[in-house]
């Protein structure tokens, strides 16, 4: 599962996305629709400060499975002082958007996420697609990987995760064990940290979309009456 699929470097940035270090006109153009498109679906009235591309399509460890990971940056104050509930809001909206497009570019899927102006982008590159123009660019330099460590920890969470698949209290725990590593990870050693590695080749190799149809399935089962359960009523 873990293989030069799922973790590459390169000494330059994505040909299909990139000349260079300036981002293809058409690839702007695309992505200011998609912005654009976005922001409205989120019905909103604050304008956005800023569109920003994070992640390995602005950096050397681009694969084919690579999503381009559109930013909208907004200033959650300016809409509600509890930012927790604004949050949530647009993490709905977020996933309502995912899940009922396949937009791509250059076979790129684009990922559309909504953060807050003081929320830290921990990718080590940050391009800026509204003011078109690098805010942090990263270095082609390959960093030490320890790809037998995330090879073990992927495996490992694939094992669980087929153990647990009938029990939500369980794939919870899991996905939270998930998010949780990575968060460490990215916070301790970055975007090359066997935690960040390990929950890409996860992601990549379709375990955490496994993950959540198992919770979904598990939810789901839990809320339904069947023909034995009416017997009892």
């Amino acid at each position: 599962m873990t293989d030069k699929k799922h973790i590459q470097f390169h000494d330059e940035l994505n040909p299909k996305l990139w000349d260079g270090d300036k981002l293809k006109p058409e690839v702007k153009i695309a992505l200011s629709r998609v912005s654009t498109e976005f922001v409205a679906f989120l019905k909103i009235k604050v304008v956005p400060s800023d569109v920003i591309i994070v992640g390995s399509s602005v950096n050397y460890n681009y694969t084919d499975y690579s999503d381009v990971d559109l930013h909208i940056v907004i200033n959650f104050g300016e809409i509600d002082d509890d930012k927790e509930f604004v949050k949530e809001y647009f993490n709905s909206k977020k996933f309502i958007w995912n899940s009922e497009h396949d937009i791509k570019v250059y076979g790129h899927e684009i990922e559309c996420y909504v953060q807050d102006i003081d929320e830290i982008v921990k990718s080590s590159a940050v391009f800026s697609l509204k003011q078109d123009k690098w805010i942090r660019k990263a270095a082609p330099n390959k960093p030490e990987v320890d790809i037998e460590a995330v090879k073990q920890k992927v495996k490992d969470f694939a094992d669980r995760i087929e153990l647990a698949k009938a029990d939500k209290d369980a794939l919870t725990d899991l996905k939270d064990k998930l998010k949780n590593m990575r968060k460490s990870g990215l916070e301790t050693a970055g975007e090359y940290s066997t935690e960040n590695l390990a929950f890409k080749v996860l992601r990549n190799s379709g375990e955490i979309g496994k993950l959540i149809g198992y919770a979904r399935k598990s939810y789901d089962n839990q809320l339904s009456l069947n023909e034995w359960e009416d017997l009892l009523s």
